[in-house]
């Protein structure tokens, strides 16, 4: 019960403090860190990397059940 509290409490407290700067005006300036805005770029580049990989064949040692 007590990891329960205390991860409600946590979730709480995000939002409370992240709430007043998600959605400020322009003129108080760009509220994402450069640091965030690199990594997200970073993580869509890779989403759209190609990966060709060859995979592996899987030997299974025994035999499978029909399904039924």
């Amino acid at each position: 019960m007590g990891n329960k509290l205390i991860h409600k409490l946590e979730r709480v407290g995000r939002r409370f403090f992240s709430a007043p700067f998600a959605n400020l005006p322009a003129e108080y300036g760009d509220t994402v860190p450069p640091d965030m805005r690199a990594f997200e770029a970073e993580a869509e580049a890779s989403q759209r990397e190609v990966r060709e990989e060859i995979a592996t064949p899987v030997v299974h040692d025994h035999r499978s059940r029909p399904a039924r």
